[in-house]
């Protein structure tokens, strides 16, 4: 007897409340079942923007759209804003640049190394004596957040743990330019508006989770084991994709910005 997995138990979830009814979108079994580089030959791996989307086409008649029509309209409340711009007066900072870091990850194996996110703090404000740099992320990285603001603590700011979603959300569109590994905190500063340097991870195939206006600005570095969807380790233990990105190739990035 076949063993359904979860998408297969949603699906009749879904059948036992709703009826017989025609189920369209993404149903998770393209890419993460199929061979995925005939997957990709083929075209069908696409951005994960793509995924919800998919229901478009299935419908009767099918429905289209153009990727560069696609926004994403996110508006943090008036008391997030009020709050940041409130923190930013209180710091003196509403006449210089702020480039916002995420050095954090849920996975480790996603995280640029901390000594590169240092070596671009020292290079950063060397070259740039208008900017600020402002640490943000979770409670979980308020520790490496604080050790990276003590490198220059005239020009670093460490709000990991500190702000909410919203209030990271108006500052990333207050900010001059973000950087930061791939996770939640890139996507946000992307919807926001903000230009995004985004340090990619080799889990999943090329243009398929860089930040969907900041591709362009969005950093893999090549590595034999790529793409490995293995989104709780590095199977290898080298992990070789985050690791070998040089910071001066990251500083270049940030220089086509600032």
């Amino acid at each position: 007897m076949r063993t359904l997995d979860w998408s297969g138990k949603k699906i009749l979830l879904l059948k036992f409340l709703l009826g017989n009814v025609p189920l369209l979108g993404w149903r998770g079994s393209g890419s993460l079942k199929g061979n995925r580089s005939k997957l990709k030959n083929k075209g069908l791996l696409r951005h994960h923007v793509h995924g919800p989307l998919q229901f478009l086409s299935e419908m009767t008649p099918p429905r289209g759209y153009r990727d560069d029509n696609l926004r994403f309209d996110l508006r943090p409340d008036s008391s997030a804003i009020d709050s940041v711009n409130a923190w930013i007066n209180g710091h003196n900072l509403s006449e210089r640049r702020l480039v916002v870091m995420a050095p954090g990850s849920i996975q480790p194996h996603k995280r640029w190394p901390e000594a590169s996110f240092a070596t671009l703090i020292g290079s950063i404000p060397s070259k740039y004596d208008d900017v600020s740099l402002v640490i943000v992320g979770t409670p979980a990285d308020q520790e490496v957040g604080e050790r990276l603001r003590l490198l220059a603590p005239d020009k670093v700011f460490n709000l990991a743990g500190k702000s909410d979603i919203a209030q990271s959300a108006a500052l990333m569109a207050r900010s001059a330019l973000v950087v930061g590994n791939d996770g939640g905190a890139m996507h946000l500063a992307d919807a926001m508006g903000a230009k995004v340097i985004s340090l990619i991870p080799g889990i999943e195939y090329p243009d398929s989770i860089e930040p969907w206006h900041n591709k362009d600005l969005a950093i893999r570095w090549p590595v034999e084991c790529a793409p490995c969807y293995s989104f709780t380790s590095c199977p290898q233990g080298h992990h070789k994709c985050m690791n070998s990105i040089p910071a001066s190739l990251v500083f270049d990035k940030c220089a086509s910005v600032l």
